[in-house]
Protein backbone atom coordinates (compact mmCIF):
# COMPACT_ATOMS: atom_id res chain seq x y z
CA UNK A 1 0.00 0.00 0.00
CA UNK A 2 1.35 3.24 -0.85
CA UNK A 3 -0.52 6.04 1.09
CA UNK A 4 -0.12 10.09 0.97
CA UNK A 5 -1.19 12.99 2.08
CA UNK A 6 -2.32 15.99 0.63
CA UNK A 7 -3.05 19.29 2.73
CA UNK A 8 -4.37 21.16 -0.74
CA UNK A 9 -6.89 20.54 -3.15
CA UNK A 10 -6.69 21.05 -7.66
CA UNK A 11 -7.99 24.92 -6.74
CA UNK A 12 -4.90 25.42 -3.66
CA UNK A 13 -7.49 25.65 -1.25
CA UNK A 14 -7.11 23.87 2.54
CA UNK A 15 -8.23 20.32 2.26
CA UNK A 16 -6.39 18.23 4.07
CA UNK A 17 -6.41 14.85 2.92
CA UNK A 18 -5.62 11.17 2.68
CA UNK A 19 -4.57 9.71 -0.81
CA UNK A 20 -4.08 5.50 -0.71
CA UNK A 21 -3.19 2.96 -3.54
CA UNK A 22 -3.71 -0.73 -2.92
CA UNK A 23 -2.95 -3.32 -5.72
CA UNK A 24 -5.59 -5.54 -6.95
CA UNK A 25 -2.63 -7.69 -7.92
CA UNK A 26 -0.43 -9.69 -5.49
CA UNK A 27 2.80 -11.94 -6.09
CA UNK A 28 3.13 -14.71 -4.44
CA UNK A 29 6.95 -15.63 -4.02
CA UNK A 30 6.05 -18.92 -2.70
CA UNK A 31 3.93 -20.11 -5.92
CA UNK A 32 5.83 -17.98 -8.30
CA UNK A 33 2.63 -16.37 -9.54
CA UNK A 34 0.68 -13.01 -9.91
CA UNK A 35 -2.65 -14.07 -8.10
CA UNK A 36 -5.44 -11.39 -7.46
CA UNK A 37 -6.65 -9.39 -4.42
CA UNK A 38 -10.67 -8.44 -4.72
CA UNK A 39 -11.34 -7.96 -1.10
CA UNK A 40 -10.70 -5.15 1.05
CA UNK A 41 -12.24 -4.47 3.98
CA UNK A 42 -13.82 -0.97 4.41
CA UNK A 43 -14.96 -0.84 7.52
CA UNK A 44 -11.63 -1.52 9.16
CA UNK A 45 -10.29 1.04 7.10
CA UNK A 46 -12.64 4.10 7.99
CA UNK A 47 -12.63 2.89 11.77
CA UNK A 48 -8.99 2.64 11.33
CA UNK A 49 -9.04 6.05 10.18
CA UNK A 50 -11.28 7.48 12.68
CA UNK A 51 -9.13 5.77 15.62
CA UNK A 52 -5.58 6.97 14.67
CA UNK A 53 -7.21 10.16 13.37
CA UNK A 54 -8.69 11.35 17.15
CA UNK A 55 -5.21 9.51 18.89
CA UNK A 56 -3.34 12.16 16.74
CA UNK A 57 -5.80 15.14 17.38
CA UNK A 58 -5.61 14.14 21.45
CA UNK A 59 -1.37 13.96 21.38
CA UNK A 60 -1.51 17.49 19.50
CA UNK A 61 -3.12 18.96 22.82
CA UNK A 62 -7.18 19.15 21.31
CA UNK A 63 -10.06 16.90 22.57
CA UNK A 64 -9.23 18.05 25.85
CA UNK A 65 -12.64 16.39 27.15
CA UNK A 66 -13.23 12.88 26.89
CA UNK A 67 -16.65 13.79 25.90
CA UNK A 68 -15.92 16.01 22.98
CA UNK A 69 -13.80 12.03 22.03
CA UNK A 70 -16.81 10.44 22.69
CA UNK A 71 -19.02 12.62 21.03
CA UNK A 72 -17.04 11.80 17.47
CA UNK A 73 -17.27 8.03 17.92
CA UNK A 74 -21.09 8.38 18.97
CA UNK A 75 -21.89 10.28 16.09
CA UNK A 76 -19.94 8.35 13.43
CA UNK A 77 -20.55 5.49 14.17
CA UNK A 78 -19.16 3.12 10.93
CA UNK A 79 -15.99 5.25 11.03
CA UNK A 80 -15.01 8.65 9.32
CA UNK A 81 -15.41 8.67 5.68
CA UNK A 82 -13.30 6.77 3.22
CA UNK A 83 -13.44 7.24 -0.42
CA UNK A 84 -12.68 3.89 -2.04
CA UNK A 85 -14.15 2.16 -5.32
CA UNK A 86 -14.17 -1.59 -5.42
CA UNK A 87 -15.17 -3.62 -8.55
CA UNK A 88 -16.60 -6.58 -6.14
CA UNK A 89 -20.27 -6.88 -5.37
CA UNK A 90 -20.19 -8.80 -2.69
CA UNK A 91 -18.62 -6.11 -0.13
CA UNK A 92 -21.15 -4.96 1.22
CA UNK A 93 -19.67 -2.68 3.98
CA UNK A 94 -18.32 0.07 0.74
CA UNK A 95 -22.67 1.69 0.57
CA UNK A 96 -21.01 4.79 -0.89
CA UNK A 97 -19.52 3.11 -4.12
CA UNK A 98 -22.55 0.99 -4.24
CA UNK A 99 -25.12 4.00 -4.57
CA UNK A 100 -23.04 5.12 -7.47
CA UNK A 101 -23.82 2.47 -9.25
Amino acid sequence: MIATIHTFGRDLKWNPHIHCLIPELIYSFKKDKIKTFHHFNFTKLRKTFQFEFIRLIQEAGGLKKPEEKNRLYKDHPKGFYVYAKFKSNDNDSNDASAKKK
